[in-house]
């Protein structure tokens, strides 16, 4: 019989509370972890978008500093007013579009370099790129003003604001449409407490603080000589898409304001080619030479064991290893990476050499016309312009003198020697000429003596010269019945070569048949309260002690002593003695060029060139060269430059000074 055994088994339940209130928890926790996974995606997300807008805002700003200045410009020049498709590109919300286009700030990727780089067909989820178009959002005048930038002319913006400029009505309101740039805008009571100096008595160009900025020109702080044009405006990069985005960006609006320094040439040296400091051409090295302050080149080349003060660039320098700059030798990169902090923290003074691109929300614009600086008839009439000045006579010396003395008339094509002189000169504010045919007999015996003569100097050339003697211009002036020499400082001489084809236009360099300009009884110029300027496109020969005669510095000014009226001469060429070369020469002052950066050799400022066309001698040669640090001390024709820089304005930086 088989027995079978039967097993009872105990029965199983479920706990449906336990499983459903596992269950929640797990769908909680995975509900928070979705949430806090989106939330950190949407944070991320946010900030990627901010530092997108940031970006773009950061590029458009920089891309300013190369479109204002050109813009301005172009508001100086012929035609900018004649239609309105003319002064369309150069209205400030025009300005602001482009720098968005040119700061690529409606998209992330340009089309041509997504389709170089194959991502033509590919998604783009950037949702940042916009078409920012409403440039009236984005760019707002201060203060609910209507417009896209607020000028700084005729009123006060209040602390933090520069000292605003004054002008006609009608420059006014150009200003809040156009970047304006004219002697129209000048210094005025509402500016009189925030300048260094009276505004009566230098209403164009005044002592103003340099801004803090790297590039060297002056020092962050310390008084220069200029004239600072200034537009403040607020930017919200963000605000053209605010009903697409929501609030997720707030307190994004910031203000800013953009300033064109007019900065006439005032450095010890001013070159905006390449530039060679410490040895002439010869390979000699510079001997008697002493530079105080600061020192600008295009590009410098800083030779032998030269020492100077501060040195600033636009395209870079090379400085060889026994130079001093500023105190501080340099054996490697002087812009390596934490050197310029390393210094200023260790030191505390400012860095003593910049270059204009290792600056940041700032750019240096020399105002270089070249050979057309020296030749009024190069260039023709202008009309039509949105600025009052137009950008030929803001730019060409020739143009700013008030004297004109041009060669009419000479004996043939192959011989320039002058017959016939034109002289303009300025009587009750306006040009008048007279016609003055060449007889040196009884111009010597005239009283007054004219101030001008025609010689041809020695040597196997004989090379025709028109003379001027500084000195007598004010009997002669005088005799005319002419304004006095507070307004007939400046005199242009040039060959009319535009009458017919026996003038001929001078060549540069000079040819030996050509014309030149000889400066004889120049010594003493105190006779020229503003002092004196000469402009020319012939070779100049110095051939008399010039402007070493002092005088009493200007009521007021704190000029030191001793004082010599403020004189520039402006040639593509010169030399020094006629007849006889000197055996020395000495030069104070400043020394500038106007030569072009043609990638050749490097100019060397201190080598001067004798009458008979030799080299001065290094041993020969005696140089003591300062800046200008008074607009007293500033001639009547120099050359300029702009300095161009963008700040935000903060009110933790305000001060009440």
């Amino acid at each position: 019989m088989k027995a079978i055994r039967r097993f009872r088994r105990s029965r199983g339940f479920v706990s449906y509370v336990m499983v459903l209130s596992i269950g929640a928890v797990l769908a909680l926790s995975m509900l928070y972890a979705y949430r806090a996974a989106s939330r950190s995606m949407t944070v991320a997300s946010g900030v990627q978008q901010r530092t997108d807008y940031h970006n773009k805002e950061d590029a458009t700003l920089r891309a300013l500093l190369a479109i204002v200045p050109n813009r301005a410009i172009l508001a100086m020049q012929s035609g900018s007013s004649a239609t309105s498709d003319a002064k369309a590109p150069l209205a400030w919300e025009r300005i602001f579009s482009d720098a968005l286009a040119q700061a690529n700030a409606r998209s992330s990727i340009s089309d041509s370099v997504a389709s170089n780089a194959g991502l033509a067909g590919t998604y783009l989820g950037n949702t940042g790129d916009s078409t920012l178009t409403d440039v009236g959002k984005i760019f707002q005048a201060l203060s609910a003003e209507a417009g896209v930038v607020s000028s700084g002319c005729n009123r006060s913006l209040g602390e933090g604001f520069p000292a605003p400029l004054e002008t006609d009505g009608g420059t006014a309101a150009l200003d809040n449409t156009y970047p304006i740039i004219s002697s129209a805008k000048r210094y005025g009571a509402l500016s009189a407490s925030q300048v260094g100096l009276s505004v009566t008595a230098y209403p164009q160009f005044n002592k103003i603080s340099y801004p803090y900025i790297d590039f060297g020109y002056g020092k962050p702080g310390e008084p220069f000589v200029a004239k600072r044009n200034w537009w403040a405006f607020s930017v919200d990069i963000f605000g053209n898409d605010d009903q697409a985005d929501g609030d997720a960006r707030i307190d994004r609006k910031r203000d800013y304001v953009l300033s064109i320094y007019e900065v006439p040439s005032q450095l010890a040296i001013s070159a905006n080619t390449f530039t060679s400091l410490g040895r002439h051409a010869s390979g000699e090295d510079w001997q008697n030479i002493q530079i105080e302050g600061e020192v600008y080149a295009g590009k410098a080349q800083v030779e032998g064991s030269t020492t100077l003060s501060q040195l600033a660039s636009r395209r870079g320098m090379t400085l060889s290893q026994s130079s001093t700059i500023g105190g501080q030798s340099f054996t490697g990169n002087p812009f390596a990476l934490g050197l310029r902090e390393q210094y200023m923290i260790t030191t505390g003074a400012f860095f003593p050499v910049s270059v204009s691109s290792e600056t940041g929300r700032a750019s240096f614009v020399p105002i270089n016309r070249g050979a057309e600086f020296f030749d009024r008839f190069a260039l023709t009439t202008e009309s039509n312009t949105l600025s009052p000045t137009t950008w030929n006579n803001y730019s060409v010396g020739a143009l700013q003198c008030a004297m004109k003395l041009d060669v009419t008339q000479v004996f043939s094509s192959t011989d320039q020697t002058p017959t016939e002189l034109r002289f303009t000169y300025k009587s009750g504010g306006t040009d008048s000429s007279l016609t003055l045919a060449v007889n040196k007999t009884a111009w010597e015996a005239a009283s007054p003596r004219v101030p001008f003569d025609v010689i041809v100097l020695p040597g196997a050339d004989h090379k025709p010269c028109v003379v001027i003697k500084p000195e007598l211009f004010a009997a002669y002036l005088a005799s005319l019945g002419a304004d006095g020499l507070e307004v007939n400082n400046s005199i242009a001489v040039n060959a009319d070569y535009t009458m017919g084809t026996t003038v001929r236009k001078p060549s540069i360099p000079s040819l030996e048949s050509d014309i030149g300009l000889v400066l004889n009884e120049c010594t003493d110029l105190t006779s020229f309260p503003k002092g004196f300027s000469v402009v020319t496109n012939f070779r100049l020969y110095i051939g008399d002690d010039f402007n070493i005669v002092s005088t009493t510095p200007p009521s007021g000014s704190n000029l030191p002593t001793p004082y010599y009226p403020p004189a520039s001469l402006f040639a593509p060429e010169r030399r020094f003695g006629t007849d006889v070369d000197p055996w020395k020469v000495e030069q104070t002052g400043q020394v500038g060029s106007l030569g072009s950066d043609d990638g050749g050799s490097p100019l060397h400022p201190l080598d001067l060139t004798m009458g008979s066309g030799t080299a001065v001698a290094s041993d020969k040669l005696t140089v003591n060269l300062k800046p200008i640090t008074h607009p007293a001390a500033l001639p009547p024709v120099t050359m300029m430059n702009w300095l161009v820089v963008l700040e935000e304005r903060r009110g933790e930086f305000f001060t009440s000074n």
